[in-house]
């Protein structure tokens, strides 16, 4: 995997200030902006969304055992997350995203998220092996380097769950950030496409649409939860008055992903009526 290494931490905050810790700066252009849309570097996407794709299903097939001997991966933010099994998994999440409820209503639209855990629950697809998942798997988490990816960064979401969160997170942040991942590679039919070539696991766009839903409610549960706490007056932190500005129009997005009447936006096109 091409990932950084890690030189040391240290977690005492009386040395640096803060916890920290020292990784290898790598190697790469990180302005993936460039790829798309006749960028400077427009004739790399092809073998870059190749070599993504093809990381990608390292990262999912890899042995679980092999990359955490430790299991840290299986609950890493410590709210009750099983991984015995795949129904497990998806039933122990849901009874964390509802059990956060109260935490994060500071607004009517908050009802939609109530909502999106129900319908994700009621809806489950078929099950998939569990695999360590990067969980912030977007446009702007890769560096690339001569038709390569050089390197996958911010893996502090990382953790074992179902492999189709990647898919359904790029997806999303495919649409809002105006490039073309899942249109690669374009000899192989798309990125789902060579995915499943890649893996037989014949993920189909219902599973990825799903997933989109999925992963925004995985990363919306913290970012709400800490938002309701800043406009309950528990704290004073600038941070999340910032993540407000990301929040406000994930909610409606959401509720075009449920359905909702009005606007329809489309999770792998991105069309609107």
């Amino acid at each position: 995997m091409p990932v950084s290494r890690s030189y040391g931490y240290e977690l005492d905050p009386a040395v640096f200030g803060s916890a920290a810790m020292v990784l290898e700066r790598a190697d790469g252009n990180g302005k993936t902006s460039q790829l798309f849309n006749d960028g400077a570097d427009v004739n790399q996407a092809e073998e870059v969304m190749r070599h993504l794709c093809e990381v990608l299903v390292e990262l999912h097939q890899a042995d679980i055992s092999v990359i955490d001997p430790r299991g840290i991966l299986q609950d890493p933010r410590g709210v009750g997350i099983r991984t015995s099994s795949w129904d497990d998994y998806m039933d122990s999440t849901f009874e964390y995203y509802l059990s956060t409820y109260d935490d994060i209503v500071y607004d009517p639209s908050s009802i939609i998220l109530l909502d999106a855990f129900l319908t994700l629950r009621r809806q489950k697809p078929r099950p998939l092996r569990l695999s360590v998942v990067h969980g912030d798997f977007n446009p702007a988490n890769f560096l690339y380097k001569n038709g390569k990816v050089s390197a996958l960064i911010d893996w502090e979401n990382s953790r074992i769950g179902d492999p189709r969160e990647d898919l359904g997170w790029m997806t999303t942040m495919d649409i809002l950030s105006n490039t073309h991942v899942m249109d690669y590679p374009k000899k192989e039919g798309g990125f789902i496409s060579y995915y499943n070539k890649l893996t037989g696991w014949n993920v189909t766009k219902e599973e990825v649409d799903y997933f989109t839903l999925f992963g925004s409610a995985n990363i919306g549960v913290p970012v709400q939860t800490a938002i309701y706490r800043r406009m309950a007056g528990e704290h004073r932190q600038f941070m999340h008055l910032y993540l407000i500005q990301s929040s406000a129009p994930a909610i409606p997005s959401m509720a075009q992903l449920l359905g909702y009447p009005g606007s329809i936006l489309s999770a792998t096109t991105g069309a609107s009526s």
